[in-house]
């Protein structure tokens, strides 16, 4: 299980760096949180959970941003 969804959250944010289709990322980013939750547990696992999904969408399209705004310029 925690490995199905390593590979889901590492492989969305891959294609969705590739291709900027968002389905891409919200798989990744419902797989990271996932994740988290199990790896963290009952107490903290909400939490961090939210803090890591804010981080994956927060630099993921950061990283496209920066991307885009380069291919622009070019």
């Amino acid at each position: 299980g925690l490995v199905v969804l390593a590979t889901i959250a590492v492989v969305g944010v891959t294609l969705y760096l590739r291709g900027g289709s968002w389905p891409w990322l919200a798989a990744a980013t419902g797989a990271a949180a996932g994740l988290v939750f199990e790896l963290a547990g009952d107490a903290f696992g909400p939490a961090i959970a939210s803090l890591v999904t804010g981080v994956v969408l927060l630099a993921a399209s950061g990283i496209l941003l920066i991307r885009r705004n380069r291919a622009a310029a070019a």
